[in-house]
């Protein structure tokens, strides 16, 4: 597929890169806008491609000014998608947000939110909501693979950065009291929930680029390139 391949190409052109996220950001921009990779902002000339997870979801180009570049091992992309639906004519005022990853086995992020779904089953089977988040990926191969970004959430870099704390950050999304009761017990499970599971899966690399809030104060991580107890650049 036209359009892995040209991801893939950029991916690693972003890891190859030394220097901050700034740096790699600004070239990850010039190399969907202006570089070989320019593909990647009008997919399949204009007809777009199906998000094969969702086959009436179909990508039609990625929004080139709103890309990052995580800090963890692999460097993955944040790529902002223009979407439509099937049969639809022209394109949602918002964008489909989505992570490109190469480096790691897919299959083991995809085993690892299977393993969080039994969790949740189980917890949930003796009256216990941990209020995990479950979402669906897509392994290319057995070297990178693309998965959705979960709507309306943060890393904490970024919510400590904007509100210097996840308090206030929780606080302005609330309408009320009651409001923000819900949303911080959104959080407290959340939290109970996934340090039980990262703990018992040996879960590595964490940093505050891979723990996810959303409005909602639901705490979740991404990115399972290390378990079982490895970490990067470690021996075990």
């Amino acid at each position: 597929m036209e359009f892995r391949k040209n991801t893939v190409k950029t991916a690693l052109a972003i890891r190859d890169c030394d220097g901050k996220s700034d740096k790699q950001v600004a070239l990850l921009k010039e190399l969907i806008q202006n570089g070989t990779e320019s593909d990647l902002t009008n997919l399949n000339n204009g007809d777009g491609v199906p998000l094969s997870a969702n086959l009436n979801l179909i990508l039609r180009g990625v929004r080139a000014d709103k890309v990052k570049v995580f800090t963890s091992a692999t460097k993955p992309l944040l790529l902002p998608f223009y979407f439509r639906y099937k049969g639809d004519d022209a394109d949602q005022a918002n964008t489909f947000t989505m992570m490109f990853k190469t480096g790691d086995d897919m299959r083991q992020d995809q085993l690892v939110l299977q393993l969080f779904s039994i969790m949740d089953r189980v917890l949930k089977d003796v009256n216990l909501d941990c209020k995990f988040t479950i979402y669906d990926l897509i392994a290319f191969t057995t070297d990178d693979g693309l998965l959705p970004f979960v709507p309306d959430s943060e890393t904490i870099t970024a919510i400590l950065r904007e509100h210097k704390g996840i308090g206030a950050y929780l606080k302005s999304h609330a309408k009320d009291d009651d409001d923000y009761e819900r949303i911080l017990n959104n959080y407290i499970s959340s939290c109970a929930g996934y340090c039980t599971a990262t703990y018992l899966l040996g879960i590595g690399d964490r940093h505050l680029e891979n723990l996810m809030i959303t409005k909602d104060g639901m705490f979740f991580h991404i990115d399972f390139g290390f378990i079982f107890g490895k970490e990067p650049n470690s021996s075990k």
